[in-house]
């Protein structure tokens, strides 16, 4: 499972994190991204975020799984999950519940 001590996660600039506003939900590697996408759905149906952010945390998540990048890397590099959920919001879906072809 992903883990991060309290230094390592304190030592990560706010970039690394899927709501860099709560410095929440870091996807750093393939781990994060993986365990990101598994806890989404519970912390959704806890109400400890809301389906905005559940979306913003696939999207992240995804991107790091699909580019081998950290979501620092992908943001220095211009990336931004709010524009690519603009541009295909099917993005930020729970892959897991989509039926075939939609």
């Amino acid at each position: 499972m992903a883990r991060l001590t309290e230094a390592e996660r304190e030592a990560l600039p706010d970039t690394a994190f899927a709501l860099m506003d709560r410095r929440a939900w870091p996807v750093i590697d393939r781990d994060h991204a993986e365990a990101a996408l598994m806890d989404v759905g519970r912390s959704l149906a806890l109400g400890h975020i809301t389906p905005e952010q559940a979306a913003l945390i696939r999207t992240c998540a995804h991107e790091v799984l699909r580019t081998h990048k950290s979501l620092q890397e992908l943001r220095a590099g211009g990336w931004s999950a709010e524009k690519a959920l603009a541009a295909d919001p099917k993005l930020g879906e729970d892959w897991n519940k989509l039926k075939p072809g939609t």
